[in-house]
């Protein structure tokens, strides 16, 4: 069995969906029990590539293999419709829950803003060589952070997705993304087996994190509870503490034992809205880094 997907909303740990060899499973992490949700009628099963939830609205959204997209409802927990759209493989997507709309880098080498209504094409970002494999968002700043196949990110300016800086280190594709943007950090997994810690605000890297033995699939972050998930395509999880001061000789370690729950997973979770919607500028913060620490036995 094989985990492709998974997302959870870490904070106060209450439920989680998983979708595993195309089926779309709804837990409840209080009772340790989960729902297969079917999905609309006449939509084939094919994997499922990404996924992203509105816990607020109780509606996510997934991308699968075949280029579909399909709208789901977590409180009847079942699929609601397929978009009448399709692209090639879908690799990374980005909602705007507020204006249904959501950014999709997918397998025809391209990056589209589509509607989340209709699936109709509202701009296209030709991509001339390389496949948006990861991408993270903040609407209301019209930024985004977007990593590719070849092992780099960038930083755009939206609407016109114009690069206004470039972050280079990681060795292959990145798998993952998950950005703060009030505090200019941003955290990257790629298939280098690595994570990496970045400045936005100089464009580089702060922290190279080790710890997985084969590629990092996705990357899990609550930056407001200071904590991260992350697991590797053999399937081992590592729970990271998030910690603002840095010592140079510092291994880092994980929180607790890993956890291996088979075949390739890929875990995301959902930013807090405080975060996405401040338009305060801090302090700049001149060292963060992901410090683990092993839980007392």
């Amino acid at each position: 069995m094989t985990v492709f997907k998974r997302t959870a909303k870490m904070h106060g740990a209450e439920r989680c969906m998983t979708q595993i060899d195309g089926a779309v499973f709804y837990w409840n992490l209080q009772t340790g029990s989960g729902t297969e949700m079917p999905p609309p009628e006449g939509h084939p099963r094919s994997s499922i590539r990404t996924l992203a939830c509105d816990w607020a609205g109780k509606r996510a959204i997934t991308g699968n293999d075949d280029g579909y997209f399909v709208m789901w409802d977590l409180e009847e927990q079942m699929g609601q419709r397929t978009l009448n759209c399709k692209v090639g493989m879908i690799l990374s997507l980005y909602p705007d829950w507020n204006k249904m709309r959501m950014l999709v880098g997918h397998g025809d080498c391209d990056l589209d803003l589509l509607s989340m209504n209709d699936g109709a094409r509202i701009k296209a970002y030709p991509i001339k060589h390389y496949l948006v494999t990861a991408l993270d968002v903040s609407w209301s700043k019209a930024r985004a952070l977007v990593g590719f196949d070849g092992g780099s990110l960038q930083i755009w300016g939206l609407p016109m997705a114009a690069s206004q800086s470039s972050l280079r280190g990681h060795k292959g594709s990145i798998t993952a993304i998950s950005v703060q943007w009030k505090l200019k950090r941003a955290f990257s997994g790629s298939a280098d087996k690595s994570i990496r810690l970045w400045n936005l605000a100089r464009a580089e890297c702060i922290r190279l994190i080790s710890g997985h033995l084969q590629g990092v699939r996705s990357l899990c972050i609550d930056w407001e509870l200071g904590v991260a998930l992350s697991s590797a395509w053999d399937g081992v999880m590592q729970l990271w503490e998030i910690a603002d001061e840095v010592d140079e000789d510092f291994a880092l370690q994980p929180v607790g034992g890993e956890v291996r729950i088979g075949g390739v997973a890929l875990l995301t979770v959902k930013e807090g809205a405080e975060a996405e919607n401040s338009e305060e500028e801090p302090e700049e913060i001149e060292a963060d880094a992901l410090k683990g620490k092993q839980r007392p036995t």
